[in-house]
């Protein structure tokens, strides 16, 4: 009898399992044309990468009629790395990047960022999330190796981009050392780590503190939560000059002398040197390498101490 009774469990399995509702958790994946970024990698200091995010309602091959919509896409990024001697190891709090409300039964987005220019691993999450809160999440580690690590200076090259929409990298967190697109600086994480604005004028190109009015058409910060004051000033320091500072007395030293206390810089060129310091007193200096006449890309050699 016993044997019989599990004999017929058995052969209600099949039915049990049709009946299941079926798994109606978003489908998230990273594409690529070939250039794009599906996976885990090293990268060299303040590279480009680009993920390609695309998002739908349940799984491939389901009925999607009757899929609750897509309701937001959230990137949210992790920054571990190495500061200084001092301390070998440090590891930023989670910090949101990107979110967007969706409404619809799929989504792409080209998510494009610099890595950093400190030596450790950025690890960046994307969240699908439905309207029934059903959730896809994949994630992507981007691993940087610079050979002066722990220099005393954190010397890097970092290009901005004019901010003319809401993806080009126009803000630079001076210490992180990277470059963010204004949708980043909408979220309060990134206000709190933006250092310096790229505003483009007439004359030619800025730099401005997050408290300048000039910023406001580009960046909207008169609606941000937290505008860090950083003070800037021209020098009269050359490139040469620029390239032969490699110590932190020397870095004060320079940004002393330029007595920084200006909220914008005025239209730059080739070849100037901009002192600036942070709201929170950290020195650094700026050197415009390059303004390109074709796309406005300005390229900023930057030195600042590691704090």
């Amino acid at each position: 009898m016993r044997l019989f009774r599990s004999l017929y469990l058995l052969a209600l399995l099949p039915l049990a399992v049709a009946c299941e509702t079926p798994d109606r958790t978003p489908l998230l994946d990273f594409v690529s044309n070939g250039t794009a970024t599906t996976g885990d990698r090293t990268a060299s200091a303040g590279d480009t990468i680009e993920v390609r995010v695309f998002a739908q309602t349940s799984d491939l091959g389901q009925d999607r009629s009757e899929d609750p919509p897509l309701k937001s896409l959230t990137i949210t990024a992790q920054e571990q790395f190495y500061l200084d001697a001092n301390r070998p190891e440090f590891r930023d709090t989670l910090t949101y990047y990107f979110r967007d409300k969706i409404n619809s039964q799929s989504f792409s987005f080209t998510h494009r960022f610099s890595a950093s220019t400190n030596a450790g691993r950025q690890t960046w999450v994307y969240t699908a999330l439905d309207e029934a809160g059903n959730r896809a999440t994949r994630r992507i580690t981007v691993t940087v190796r610079p050979a002066d690590s722990l220099a005393a200076l954190h010397s890097y090259t970092v290009r901005l981009q004019p901010p003319l929409n809401r993806t080009n990298r126009a803000a630079l967190a001076a210490l992180r050392g990277f470059a963010l697109p204004p949708h980043a600086t909408d979220t309060l994480d990134y206000q709190r780590l933006t250092d310096i604005l790229y505003v483009p004028t007439t004359a030619g190109p800025t730099l401005a503190s997050p408290t300048s009015a000039t910023a406001s058409p580009n960046f909207r910060v008169q609606d941000w939560t937290v505008r860090r004051l950083t003070v800037l000033a021209v020098t009269s320091l050359s490139s040469t000059s620029f390239a032969n500072i490699t110590n932190e007395t020397a870095l004060t030293a320079a940004v002393t002398a330029a007595a920084p206390s200006a909220s914008s810089t005025a239209p730059l060129a080739k070849g100037r040197v901009v002192a600036f310091r942070t709201a929170d007193g950290n020195d650094g200096l700026i050197n415009v390498s390059d303004i390109s006449t074709t796309t406005g890309v300005l390229t900023l050699d930057v030195k600042v101490r590691r704090r």
